[in-house]
């Protein structure tokens, strides 16, 4: 499987309201449009989640490329695919990131938002994008950098923590944990791709809603399960994690955030 995570039950709706305003929105815009200036035909997207890069991808592509935007956890597709008509042309597929269900040579770009930090084989993940992308094809992908760059991260993850008297839960190390820029361009390259790149991007997003947000960062992802599963209480955790963010932005409302975008290529022949 290729997400170490679970995202299932009511966590797309917490995700996709709480998380994704404030997390992923603007890192959706800017990854769509440099898609969009691949000008694909055909374009896969791996770990879509509940669709917030695929609206962009279809605002911003032209009407006749085909997009298929898949990921492991169909709860997540459910919520993506509600957001699109039947007369869209966005096919939605449940597909596993390093076992991909595609012929060789069938897409012209392939794009990843915060998705290859899950997969347990990323050197596999990337051969297995070399392989279904044609020639010249283009594969774009992005991660956050550490808990440094993104203190909300650090904050949820000692939050949380500090419930716990042995080992606490870890879910807030896996997204934030994969960022060395010269170790990913060295897969990059092994996997097959050439041309590759890398820019850090920074963003300063507004809270506008900080308890909304709090509660996203417990019930939006698996860690409330691991609170559960260690005895612990996620309600408790919200009104902790609520507070700590108080006092980190409660006077700004202002969160500095950044990721990395890595763009690379498969020659010709490769």
């Amino acid at each position: 499987m290729s997400n170490a995570a679970n995202f299932s039950g009511t966590i797309p709706s917490y995700y996709d309201n709480g998380l994704g305003p404030n997390l992923f929105t603007f890192y959706a815009q800017d990854i769509s449009r440099r898609v969009a200036d691949t000008r694909p035909q055909n374009v896969l997207e791996l770990a879509a989640g509940t669709g917030i890069v695929t609206k962009y991808l279809h605002r911003d592509l032209a009407d006749s490329t085909n997009i298929i935007a898949t990921d492991l956890n169909q709860a997540m597709l459910d919520i993506a695919q509600s957001k699109f008509s039947e007369n869209d042309n966005i096919k939605f597929q449940a597909a596993d990131a390093v076992d991909l269900p595609f012929e060789n040579d069938t897409f012209d770009t392939l794009i990843c938002q915060f998705g290859i930090m899950f997969f347990p084989d990323k050197l596999q993940s990337l051969k297995e994008a070399h392989r279904v992308l044609k020639d010249d094809g283009h594969y774009i992908f992005n991660v956050w950098r550490s808990w440094a760059e993104n203190p909300f991260a650090k904050i949820a993850h000692e939050t949380i923590a500090s419930f716990f008297d042995d080992e606490p839960p870890k879910f807030y190390e896996t997204p934030f944990g994969y960022h060395e820029i010269d170790e990913i361009c060295e897969t990059v390259k092994k996997a097959g791709f050439s041309n590759v790149t890398a820019q850090k991007l920074k963003h300063t997003a507004p809270l506008t809603d900080i308890p909304a947000f709090a509660k996203a960062l417990v019930y939006g992802n698996p860690i409330a399960e691991e609170i559960i599963s260690l005895g612990g209480d996620p309600d408790r955790a919200v009104t902790a994690v609520e507070a700590s963010l108080y006092e980190s932005f409660g006077i700004t409302k202002n969160m500095p955030l950044e990721a990395i975008v890595f763009s690379a290529k498969k020659a010709k022949g490769e």
